[in-house]
């Protein structure tokens, strides 16, 4: 086992820049987390390690199709409508709920015999996944569009099937003490993805031409593989019959018509539906449109890589963690009224960058407080949706209302494209800020709803995150 850093080799680090992370302070971030990493002996056994590596391979797909492609597309000349219309590719992540009983229903030959169900499905998807990715990168923008939206279509479809896959392998595997050590490595590896496929890709770009770029990603896919082949399949896998029998055509009617009743049958349906459209709106405008702003704005992508990525990134894990704990100290409501607070701040330094131009200083502070707030979002609203889906068939009631809240950021992204494009940036962030105003009313008017979804089984919706994210 590796030796934990000391606090003088921490201390050393903290004071020195290296080139291609960043700041003394981002050293610092990196070896205090580290630090933690190596003082836990679960994250070193194989089923949480092979969980890590597999989120890499969960987390690269998903920024080749959004921020990454968005970049390459700027430089081919499309037009920041076109950029975001193609956030439609992505609807697979979206629906992805309707087709994740096929793969415990129905069995490949041989292979499921040889690796078992679970893992012989994950391994002929990935093998797909870095065929699609292959033909993606083979595409030429300038030359034949359709073929790239085709292929980028296709990527986003097998990459939802390999989420599927890998969570389900990440809940089957670990025992319920172990299971917030998987959630953390699953997080940190999704985290280390998204770093190689936005900031690894563009720096690779300075060097490589984007077919090449993009033929690099999918060699790394290749670890998903390695450590998928590394594995071993959950017990409750081995059962034959309770893969190809257990799941009748009338049980899989069920599984979607009842959630949904469930759903539509509440009397705060509709205020749900609003609140998370209007929660996710600015912050999934400011991440759609933040690369064609930067780009227009005169960056270099060494430095977008250097700060809105790796630097974002990091701010995003410290949102995370600092999210998480505020869900351990306050109430929903209070931590909901931070949250779109720091999304109006985030709002205000995107003008101010937009007035600033290319001021590499505005740039780092408004990277930080954009992924910062990003970060606590994402947590306080899984946590919403948690407490939302607590009781009977919460696991597909969480699907639904997570895949309601991806497709706010499919219709929202594609929308923004247009907006930018016919609205100067100051006035399109002016916009952005107005779809907060709806959540700040039913947060202000509804109070009681956000105390009322918050039961008894608060302390454990909050010990289901990530154990690292909390402490």
């Amino acid at each position: 086992m590796l030796d934990r850093p000391s606090s003088a080799i921490l201390e050393q680090e903290g004071k020195k820049y290296i080139p291609g992370i960043g700041s003394k302070f981002e050293v610092f971030i990196i070896m205090k987390f580290l630090n933690y990493f190596y003082g836990s002996k679960y994250y070193f056994e194989p089923k949480v390690a092979i969980i890590f590596f597999l989120g890499i391979s969960s987390g690269i797909p998903f920024l080749l199709l959004l921020s990454t492609l968005t970049v390459w597309l700027l430089e081919t000349g499309f037009s920041k409508t076109s950029i975001g219309l193609m956030a439609w590719v992505t609807l697979p992540y979206t629906l992805k709920f309707l087709w994740s009983p096929f793969f415990d229903k129905y069995r490949l030959p041989i292979l499921s015999d040889i690796l078992g169900n679970k893992r012989a499905w994950l391994i002929f998807i990935q093998i797909l996944l870095i065929i699609a990715i292959f033909g993606l990168a083979n595409s030429d923008p300038a030359k034949d569009i359709p073929r790239v939206i085709f292929f980028a279509f296709i990527v986003g479809f097998f990459s939802s099937c390999q989420d599927i896959l890998i969570e389900g392998y990440r809940i089957d595997s670990l025992t319920i003490s172990k299971a917030s050590f998987g959630a953390g490595a699953s997080v940190v590896g999704y985290r280390v993805g998204m770093l190689i496929a936005s900031a690894g890709a563009l720096y690779l770009s300075t060097i490589f031409s984007w077919q090449w770029v993009y033929s690099f990603m999918a060699v790394f896919l290749v670890i998903g593989i390695i450590a998928n082949l590394c594995s071993h399949e959950p017990e409750i896998f081995h059962n034959k019959s309770s893969t190809v029998e257990g799941n009748s055509d009338k049980t899989l009617v069920k599984f979607f018509i009842l959630p949904l009743r469930t759903i539509l049958a509440r009397s705060d349906c509709l205020l749900i539906f609003i609140f998370i459209l209007s929660f996710k709106a600015s912050d999934t405008i400011l991440n759609t449109m933040n690369m064609p702003f930067l780009i227009e704005l005169g960056f270099s992508k060494i430095e977008i890589a250097h700060v809105a990525k790796t630097f974002g990134i990091l701010a995003m894990i410290i949102g995370g963690i600092f999210g998480s704990f505020l869900l351990n100290k306050f109430s929903l409501s209070n931590v909901l009224i931070l949250c779109l607070t720091l999304q109006i701040i985030s709002i205000l330094l995107f003008i101010l960058q937009g007035v600033s131009k290319n001021d590499i200083r505005v740039l780092f502070m408004t990277m930080g407080v954009e992924n910062f707030t990003s970060g606590m979002n994402q947590v306080i609203l899984i946590y919403y949706l948690t407490l939302i889906c607590k009781g009977s068939m919460s696991g597909i009631l969480f699907a639904i209302m997570t895949s309601v809240s991806s497709f706010d950021r499919v219709l929202v992204s594609m929308v923004a494209g247009w907006f930018a494009e016919h609205l100067s940036w100051v006035g399109f962030f002016a916009v952005s800020g107005l779809c907060v105003v709806p959540a700040i009313c039913i947060l202000y008017r509804y109070t009681e709803h956000f105390a009322e979804v918050k039961s008894t089984r608060t302390n454990e919706v909050v010990d289901f995150l990530p154990r690292f994210l909390i402490q």
